[in-house]
C-alpha cells in the first residue's frame, strides 16, 4: 500500500503533463488508501473527458514525510562504523 501511495505521490509531482492518477494507479489499494485518509477523489477533465482521478491528501502527503524521515533515522543508525 505504501509503494501505491508512493508511486501516486511520484504521478502527481510528475513534469510530464499527465500528472492526474486514477485507479488504476493503485492497484486494488484504493479502497484501503481512502478508507485512512490517504487518498481522496475527484472529477478532472482530461482530454477532452471527464475522468474519475485520484489525489494525495494531506494526511497522505505526511505519512510518506514521516516514513522518508523514519527511513533515514534507521539508516544513519546503522551507520556507525
Amino acid at each position: 500500500m505504501l509503494a501505491q501511495l508512493r508511486r501516486g505521490r511520484a504521478i502527481e509531482l510528475s513534469k510530464t503533463g499527465k500528472n492526474i492518477c486514477v485507479e488504476d494507479d493503485f492497484k486494488g489499494t484504493l479502497a484501503d488508501l481512502c478508507r485512512r485518509g490517504f487518498v481522496n477523489t475527484k472529477m478532472v477533465v482530461l482530454d477532452g473527458k471527464e475522468i474519475l482521478s485520484v489525489y494525495i491528501t494531506q494526511a497522505g502527503k505526511f505519512l510518506l514525510d514521516e516514513y522518508q524521515e523514519d527511513t533515514k533515522k534507521m539508516g544513519s543508525a546503522y551507520n556507525i562504523f
